[in-house]
């Protein structure tokens, strides 16, 4: 099998050039780099292409991806320590699902929270993520590898966000936005469907979109009154876990 050993190649440049936003949006399709998160893939049709550094195993399912070098791999991963595989993704399609237990996020910049956020919410059984339009994008690189995969499985949808509280209250969905100058301690909220608004890290959520929700909440603490936004979306989806 031949092997990609120049950085001027065309499949590594095209491949090279999704780590801008700009190329991800044009060509609606992303990298990603690692065993786990090409596992996650496995029962997807999104893949594109495959590049596996020379030498490396690859798992029994894939059967066409392309060699590339180690200096390739290398000039590929946006990780210290490198990745020996990398694939070229279709961007996830939004799931039409029944929206019963949904956070929805308000200006959350950090793609490591936003990343973390994503996975929590899957992994307590949450539906959907939906993301305001200045939250930081789905498809950067830290965000997908923070997700660990919960990104090929969850419903996620950048949207403008007070149309989609009116949209969720006209459904009967509660409301709860997080609010650390008022509201209900999270304790005194039963475990029930709900729809969670998160703001950003430096001023929480905004006005115009707390004043949509039905009701705020708080986490009660001892020490300092807030907390990063990804532990609090954990603290809270815990609460209300499926």
């Amino acid at each position: 099998m031949e092997i990609i050993t120049s950085v001027q190649n065309q499949q590594i440049k095209k491949a090279k050039q999704l780590l801008e936003k700009k190329y991800r949006d044009e060509t609606n399709t992303f990298l990603v780099e690692g065993y786990h998160i090409l596992e996650e893939l496995k029962e997807t049709d999104l893949i594109v292409q495959v590049f596996v550094k020379q030498g490396c195993g690859v798992p029994n399912w894939l059967t066409h991806y392309t060699l590339v070098s180690e200096h390739i791999a290398a000039s590929l991963s946006q990780t210290k320590s490198g990745s020996d595989v990398f694939a070229i993704v279709k961007f996830v399609e939004s799931k039409n699902v029944n929206d019963r237990r949904v956070i929805l996020l308000d200006g959350v910049q950090d793609p490591g929270n936003l990343g973390t956020i994503i996975r929590t919410a899957y992994s307590f059984g949450f539906d959907s993520v939906y993301c305001s339009e200045n939250c930081a994008d789905i498809y950067n690189d830290k965000v997908v590898r923070a997700t660990q995969g919960a990104l090929f499985h969850l419903n996620i949808q950048r949207l403008n966000l007070c149309a989609k509280i009116l949209e969720l209250k006209n459904k009967d969905i509660l409301v709860l936005g997080t609010d650390v100058q008022g509201g209900m301690g999270l304790d005194s909220f039963l475990n029930q469907d709900c729809a969670i608004v998160l703001g950003s890290e430096g001023v929480g959520v905004s006005s115009e979109v707390l004043a949509l929700c039905d009701k705020k909440l708080f986490i009660e603490t001892k020490q300092f009154e807030s907390l990063n936004v990804a532990i609090a979306c954990g603290i809270i989806c815990h609460h209300f876990k499926v």
